[in-house]
């Protein structure tokens, strides 16, 4: 077996490469605005309890993103 063969992969965790190129979209930007569209967005994220449907995003889109952290003026 190789090196390669080895490998552990976590689903729920992004590569370093894919966290290296976000972060780079990040600089200059103050912490608490990164931390603000984190949470933002970790809100919104469904449970398998209460799982949510973002196939209609003409309906969704106006319904979840609003305010400072959204929405067509927010971002």
């Amino acid at each position: 077996m190789t090196t390669a063969d080895h490998k552990v992969r976590m689903p729920l965790f992004p590569l370093y490469s894919e966290v290296g190129k976000l972060l780079e979209l990040y600089r200059g930007e103050k912490k608490d605005v990164v931390y603000g569209m984190l949470k933002s967005i970790w809100e919104h994220t469904g449970t398998p309890q209460n799982p949510v449907n973002w196939t209609d995003s003409d309906t969704w889109i106006g319904e979840r993103l609003a305010g400072e952290n959204g929405g067509e003026y927010g971002l």
